[in-house]
């Protein structure tokens, strides 16, 4: 259980876009793979996750299943937020992602790899400054 603990306080982190508790839980050689990056390094990885909070708002998680054997989670989730790309209408985004993660004996998050499963573009359109 300890890594789907640790696994569910770096979910907790990244929907709060807190990147000083993602960065304590990630190790030095972590590596994150998705369908946008393929990046190795803490520097890297702390770079990859600001460019998406860069360009994202309200972000919320909802933790669908969960599976652990030794030192994997696999957890299918369903990731809601909002883009901000543009500067008057923004875009709400429902992303069903399966994510795997390692852990190093330490319990560090050695490294993540983020499946895109189903994507809904969208869904709805929300003024500026509304958080629905």
């Amino acid at each position: 259980m300890r890594w789907t603990d640790t696994a569910k306080k770096f979910l907790g982190a990244f929907a709060s876009k807190d990147v000083t508790a993602i960065e304590k839980l990630l190790d030095e050689d972590v590596r994150l793979i998705n369908w946008s990056c393929d990046v190795k390094g803490i520097e890297d990885t702390i770079n990859a996750i600001e460019n998406f909070f860069d360009f994202v708002k309200n972000i919320k998680i909802h933790i669908m299943n969960t599976a652990y054997h030794n030192k994997y989670v696999c957890m299918e989730l369903e990731v809601t937020y909002t883009t901000t790309f543009t500067e008057s209408r923004n875009k709400a985004v429902v992303a069903n992602v399966a994510y795997i993660m390692e852990f190093t004996d330490w319990g560090r998050v050695k490294s993540m790899r983020v499946y895109n499963m189903h994507f809904r573009h969208n869904i709805t359109e929300v003024e500026d400054g509304d958080t629905n």
